[in-house]
C-alpha cells in the first residue's frame, strides 16, 4: 500500500482502512463525473507521422477518405456480430 507498516500501526489500522475507502470513493466519483462531462468523440491518428498520438486527424480533410473507409468497415463488422451502431455512419 501507499503507507508504511510503522505509520499504519501508529494511526491504527481501522483509521487506515477508512482512509483507503474514502480515497477509493473519491476516485470513483471523479472518474464517473469526468466521463459524463465530455461527449464521446471519434479519434484517428497517423502513427507514421505522429507515433505518440498527439494530433487527432479525424476532422482533417486529407483523412476524409480514410475515415469513410473505416466507418464503412465498422458498420459491416457491427452488422456481422448483430451490434447496434452508436451513431449513423455516413
Amino acid at each position: 500500500m501507499f503507507m508504511s507498516g510503522i505509520y499504519r500501526k501508529r494511526i491504527g489500522s481501522n483509521l487506515f482502512v477508512r482512509m483507503v475507502f474514502i480515497f477509493s470513493v473519491i476516485a470513483i466519483i471523479t472518474i464517473v463525473t469526468l466521463s459524463r462531462c465530455r461527449p464521446p468523440e471519434w479519434e484517428l491518428f497517423d502513427l507514421e507521422k505522429d507515433p505518440y498520438e498527439v494530433n487527432n486527424v479525424y476532422s482533417h480533410p486529407d483523412y476524409a477518405d480514410t475515415v469513410r473507409q473505416l466507418k464503412q468497415k465498422l458498420a459491416r463488422l457491427q452488422r456481422e456480430v448483430l451490434d447496434e451502431p452508436v451513431e449513423q455512419i455516413d
